[in-house]
């Protein structure tokens, strides 16, 4: 027997609301999917290109010559891209008694994210490249994942000898709510890629007369490669004196000189540089290792060099501190003091706590020099301490010791020290806030100090920017800062 199927009212009622809502749904499908054709296109050419000689009749690869070869004819794009010359979709540029190739290009735009299908058509032997980067498309069609910026497509394509150079058809097809648009116009909204790819300048100073200009530049390309190189300009005509992505140049603290250091026969050499005549002077041949700073008086340099602590256990590791989870913690840096005369190499600090420069007198004479003692039951945890070193006599005098103190520089007579702390420095006379808040050690602030008198004055405290850097400048005897004024950043004096 076969078996009876009854449908009452409310089965068909169910059945045919079931066919309308799946045939709305797939009405707003088709509602939704979007074809952008490109109407217009930038062109050049045609490039005639002729037919090479044949050694043989096939290649390397057995394969014989076909008109798709002179497809590979290199074009630079940058020809499209700086012609006036527009073209219809439907235009044609007419025939030809020998073979050529053409460019044209156009710029896709998209509002938001969206995915697509890019088609093209018409030519036999065609590449496309999108932003160029040459594409594989797969009968014609090419899928795509659009960010919400512009893209760059050009197309060579090849007219062989006879036929009518007919522009190809291309169509964007899209299903997604993004607002794509196809046009030759290369104006485009402003994106993440402007503001980290190009080049930018990094750092800017002068020499100590002021006549010249040291810019240094890195150059950041699409994907996150990076290249940086330095200039050197007279800063009266902007006439490029000198430039190099080799070496790295810095300003001698007193002649109009530039250093930098380099592999020689001997070793690592300290060389000098005179911008104007570009002549080169090898000071030392043979210079130690480690980060270092030409002192006010040309005559030594100050090394800070890395001493590593004891390996961790491969089987059992102590942790010290909660911050001996960090990779290098353990290593330790001490200073160095190099004479140029005599090439003498001497240690300065020693111990188990880094010890780091922030400054030598004008004179050469006296050294600052900070280290810190760990506080982990106390904010901020720990604490810095300042010297004072008399590079003469060796005699060291403990300055400061203050947990809210950062580093400290020489007034230029030597006499009085800027020091650079959060407001909660000098038993907090720095702060200017309500009762029961804590303040925030971000906000940077100056302090200027007398070692004779151990009188500290807040000088920044009624100023809201908070303080980055700052120099002491001995030429006006002014201080001048790069301070955080909430999204800017600002000079001030």
């Amino acid at each position: 027997m076969f078996p009876v199927f009854k449908f009452g009212y409310s089965n068909i009622f169910l059945m045919k609301r079931n066919i309308f809502i799946l045939s709305t749904l797939c009405a707003c499908c088709t509602l939704f999917a979007e074809e952008i054709p490109v109407r217009q296109f930038r062109y050049a050419g045609p490039y005639e290109i002729k037919n090479p000689f044949l050694v043989d009749s096939l290649d390397v690869n057995s394969k014989k010559f076909t008109d798709a070869e002179l497809l590979k004819t290199a074009i630079p794009f940058r020809n499209v891209r700086e012609s006036g010359r527009m073209l219809g979709a439907d235009a044609s540029v007419g025939q030809t008694g020998t073979s050529s190739v053409s460019l044209v290009s156009f710029y896709l735009n998209s509002d938001r994210y969206t995915e697509g299908t890019l088609q093209v058509s018409g030519p036999e032997h065609y590449e496309v490249y999108l932003d160029d980067e040459k594409q594989v498309l797969a009968n014609g069609e090419l899928k795509l994942t659009l960010e919400p910026r512009r893209y760059e497509v050009v197309i060579k394509y090849l007219t062989v000898s006879g036929k009518t150079n007919q522009l190809p058809k291309v169509l964007f097809k899209t299903s997604g709510q993004a607002v794509v648009s196809a046009t030759t116009d290369p104006e485009k909204r402003y994106t993440l890629s402007d503001v980290f790819d190009g080049t930018r300048f990094r750092s800017v100073s002068l020499s100590p007369n002021g006549k010249y200009l040291l810019t240094a530049y890195q150059t950041t390309y699409p994907g996150g490669a990076t290249e940086s190189f330095q200039q050197v300009t007279d800063r009266a005509t902007g006439q490029v004196l000198l430039e190099s992505d080799s070496h790295f140049y810095s300003w001698m603290p007193r002649s109009n000189r530039l250093y930098y250091t380099r592999k020689g026969m001997q070793g690592k050499e300290l060389v000098t540089i005179d911008p104007a005549t570009q002549t080169e002077s090898v000071l030392v041949s043979n210079l130690p290792g480690g980060w270092f700073s030409f002192a006010p008086t040309e005559d030594f340099l100050l090394f800070n060099v890395a001493e590593e602590g004891p390996k961790k256990g491969e089987d059992l590791q102590e942790i010290l501190v909660p911050d001996d989870r960090q990779p290098g913690w353990r290593t330790r840096s001490f200073i160095h003091k190099y004479d140029l005369a005599t090439g003498v190499f001497q240690r300065l600090t020693y111990g188990h706590t880094s010890t780091s420069v922030n400054d030598i007198s004008a004179d050469g004479r006296y050294l600052l020099f900070t280290c810190s003692e760990r506080e982990l039951t106390k904010r901020p945890f720990s604490t810095t301490l300042l010297y004072r070193m008399d590079l003469q006599t060796g005699e060291t005098e403990l300055l400061l010791k203050d947990p809210f103190i950062s580093y400290a520089q020489f007034s230029p007579d030597g006499k009085m020290l800027a020091i650079a702390a959060s407001g909660e420095a000098f038993n907090k006379i720095g702060l200017k806030i309500a009762p029961g808040q804590t303040s925030n050690m971000g906000d940077g602030q100056l302090f200027l100090y007398d070692p004779a008198s151990k009188q500290a004055k807040p000088v920044t405290r009624d100023f809201n920017p908070a303080v980055q850097r700052f120099v002491w400048n001995k030429g006006d005897k002014q201080i001048y800062l790069q301070g955080e004024d909430k999204d800017c950043v600002r000079l001030y004096s």
